[in-house]
């Protein structure tokens, strides 16, 4: 979802206006006569301006003995706010709020910036198109926690960021260590941020376990490509109610499939089961082939909290424990995964083919369809094959049909010129 423009309170209106007519910086006294207001009514200036500096708007130029703190607008001082992506080799862009080219940062003008925090710069240079700029202020510290694995020097522990953006060893005092151990990979939340000459430190939040242990493997990549790994709660409750009891008006309303011997192929670790297929061979030598998909529009609806959360995160990422689903598993590995012996809502296409394997008709349809068994690729060539006879023997009811599969596969490879075009 595109998020919703803010709108600007009057407050923060007027004091950019006073700004942009002054043309110069200001001192907190000198906005507070140029507004012309009663004292009582001006006890909102400070806190909006300071507001203002923690957007980026304006800048808090620091006085001396002669001259005070004064704000200034950050367009007028040559100056621009924006985020800060530090680059593995120590130089780092900055992407302005408002837009435009990014600007180059050397490393010597990072100076305590982070990666992903919220700055503002001084433009500095031009070398053709690129603009150069040095960081003046943090706006905000965005990373506050590390993810990494936790390393000892002598009386030094300090965690090693698995985020290559990350220049600086987070370090943990032994008080901090919460029982982690040198090798365990650790959440730790930052307490204080790099300086010109310290490095950042912190304390451990969490102990993940030893790197080489695959689920933390797959913590660390989550973690790493901040992979939305739960679900906002009221998204969890959606999923929840749509996945009830399918009624029996529901059941009307579709082509009732469940008689049909449909069968899943999947590899050997898959976890849900989008699609099943089953075929019948008619007098003749002709074919029907239904090929069933879950039908997950059923209960996504367009605009809803799950259609919104799917859309955001795009697609579902899978390691060899577990995944990381676009839909909550209420739905994306039980109610919309055509598990063997369950009634499932489907979209089936039926496809039908002459003796010689050219197709005549497809028809597109909703349905209610069950699936009869879980077949792997593996388990299907040993069938067809090798001819394994125990096998065989086990998945009797669906041998024949996988005969006729391999038949109807060999006439479209044949009516299409041996390409096998028309089967795949």
């Amino acid at each position: 979802m595109t998020p919703k423009k803010r709108t600007r309170p009057p407050g923060e209106k007027k004091l950019l206006r006073l700004f942009r007519r002054a043309g110069r910086p200001l001192a907190l006294a000198e906005v507070k006569q140029a507004l012309a207001l009663p004292a009582r009514q001006l006890a909102w200036v400070e806190g909006t301006l300071n507001r203002l500096v923690e957007q980026g708007e304006l800048v808090l130029l620091k006085g001396n003995r002669f001259k005070g703190n004064r704000y200034g607008l950050t367009a007028k001082l040559n100056l621009v706010s924006g985020e800060l992506s530090v680059h593995p080799d120590g130089y780092g862009f900055v992407t302005p709020d408002g837009g435009g080219r990014d600007i180059f940062i050397a490393a010597a003008n990072l100076k305590e910036a982070w990666h992903g925090d919220r700055v503002v710069v001084r433009l500095e240079a031009r070398r053709g198109k690129r603009r150069e700029g040095r960081v003046i202020r943090i706006l905000e510290r965005r990373v506050q926690e590390v993810l990494g694995v936790l390393a000892q020097a002598a009386d030094t522990y300090y965690v090693e960021p698995e985020d290559e953006h990350l220049l600086f060893n987070l370090i943990i005092p032994p008080a901090k260590l919460n029982g982690a151990q040198p090798g365990h990979v650790v959440r730790a939340r930052v307490t204080h941020y790099p300086t010109a000459h310290l490095n950042p430190q912190g304390e451990v939040v969490e102990v993940l376990g030893p790197l080489e242990d695959a689920e933390v493997q797959t913590y660390i990549v989550v973690g790493k490509y901040n992979l939305p790994d739960k679900f906002p709660p009221e998204v969890e409750a959606e999923a929840e109610a749509m996945a009830g009891a399918l009624s029996p008006k529901v059941m009307q309303l579709r082509e009732d499939l469940r008689h049909l011997p449909f069968i899943t192929i999947d590899s050997e670790n898959a976890r849900d089961f989008d699609d099943a297929i089953a075929l019948v061979k008619k007098p003749g030598g002709f074919y029907s082939l239904y090929v069933a998909v879950a039908d997950v529009s059923f209960y996504v609806a367009p605009g809803s909290r799950l259609d919104q959360e799917a859309h955001h995160r795009g697609t579902s990422v899978y390691f060899p424990q577990r995944a990381v689903h676009m839909l909550p598993e209420r739905l994306s590995t039980d109610i919309c995964s055509l598990r063997p012996g369950e009634d499932r809502l489907a979209v089936v296409v039926r496809l039908d083919y002459d003796r010689r394997g050219r197709l005549r008709r497809t028809r597109f349809f909703r349905a209610v369809v069950k699936n009869k068994a879980r077949l792997t690729y593996r388990l299907v060539q040993r069938l067809l094959t090798e001819k394994d006879r125990q096998l065989r023997r086990s998945f009797r009811p669906f041998v024949k049909m996988l005969n006729h599969m391999a038949e109807l596969c060999q006439s479209c490879s044949a009516s299409a010129g041996g390409s096998g075009a028309a089967c795949s």
